[in-house]
């Protein structure tokens, strides 16, 4: 890292005060100025870091735009993380070569400017393979997005097709408890109905077994009177001839004679 840049890194100048003049203005630089920056082949990042440095933001412009600053600070880390990476990676191929013997005696001697100058030249092929691996990084968060959101979406379905699964076992748990309830009442009248019935015939059966008894004591009472009447008949004829056994029948005997002699 050049001494310039680890120079605005130590005394914070990067996120520094705004120089309050037009041409260090926030508003001087944009979206399509830093892509076509990116898309520089030939571009030195530590010149692109003192320019994005230079664009710090007072306070003023960070109430006035607040989302253009915090977009523009997470350019510049992004970028300082990039030189960083690209910084330490440089060294590294470098010291490698250098214990491999590749060059060993012209690469050992090079200048601080000249070894500056190489990492500059292979850093856009490196910045552009990043690139390319962030959007396809980005093409797999969106992809994962929407599967998330497809997956949350079949779970409020499937959340809602529950809610409305119970609500209808509840209506039918409601509906068959009213449907039992109706069945239990309707049962409870028939079988007061059929009590009532019962009762009713028996009261009528002991009424006819009253009557039938009665009747039974009558006819009992009769047939004693007709017995009584036919043992006068007998002993009468046995004494008497012809009609003459009328005068020994009693007054009862006489009319059941009388009563059965037409017949």
């Amino acid at each position: 890292m050049s001494p310039s840049l680890r120079n605005l890194i130590k005394t914070g100048k990067i996120s520094g005060s705004c120089l309050r003049r037009k041409d260090h203005c926030h508003q001087k630089i944009s979206d399509r100025d830093y892509e076509t920056i990116r898309g520089d082949k030939d571009y030195n990042y530590e010149v692109d870091l003192w320019t994005l440095a230079r664009c710090s933001f007072c306070d003023l412009c960070q109430k006035a735009y607040p989302e253009q600053v915090k977009d523009y600070r997470q350019k510049l880390m992004n970028c300082l993380e990039l030189a960083k990476e690209l910084e330490a990676s440089a060294d590294s191929d470098y010291e490698s070569g250098y214990e491999s013997g590749y060059g060993s005696g012209s690469a050992h001697t090079k200048t601080e400017p000249q070894k500056r100058k190489e990492r500059r030249s292979c850093h856009p092929n490196e910045l552009e393979k990043l690139a390319k691996q962030i959007k396809t990084l980005k093409r797999q968060t969106d992809g994962f997005k929407k599967e998330i959101s497809d997956l949350k979406q079949e779970l409020e379905d499937e959340r809602k097709q529950r809610q409305e699964l119970k609500h209808k076992h509840a209506q039918m748990i409601e509906l068959g408890e009213a449907n039992y309830a109706a069945m239990i009442a309707q049962a409870e009248a028939k079988f007061a109905e059929l009590m009532q019935k019962i009762a009713g015939l028996e009261s009528q059966n002991l009424w006819i077994q009253e009557m039938m008894q009665n009747q039974h004591m009558s006819d009992q009472h009769d047939m004693a009177k007709m017995i009584g009447t036919i043992k006068e008949l007998n002993a009468g004829l046995a004494q008497c001839y012809g009609e003459q056994y009328k005068i020994w029948l009693t007054p009862t005997s006489r009319h059941v004679v009388t009563t059965l002699e037409p017949m």
